[in-house]
């Protein structure tokens, strides 16, 4: 992650929280984060991006979201 501008979260939600704050000391300071990730964290009810700047807050968050392609 060193020199990195923008770092991109496409992981689960359920596990936002616990990668996140396991990596935040290595997080370069001032890049944003974008997540990829929907849903919601069944255990607070949270959004990607809330997960986020409760974990790595003080830096931008931003959400890139498309169309569904799901059934339902």
């Amino acid at each position: 992650l060193a020199g990195a501008t923008l770092v991109v979260c496409a992981i689960p939600t359920q596990f936002i929280r616990a990668t996140f704050v396991r990596m935040s000391g290595a997080l370069p300071p001032g890049a944003p984060i974008v997540s990829m990730s929907k849903g919601i964290e069944v255990e607070s009810f949270r959004l990607p991006c809330e997960i986020l700047t409760e974990t790595c807050g003080g830096r931008a968050i931003a959400a890139l979201s498309g169309p569904t392609i799901a059934a339902e």
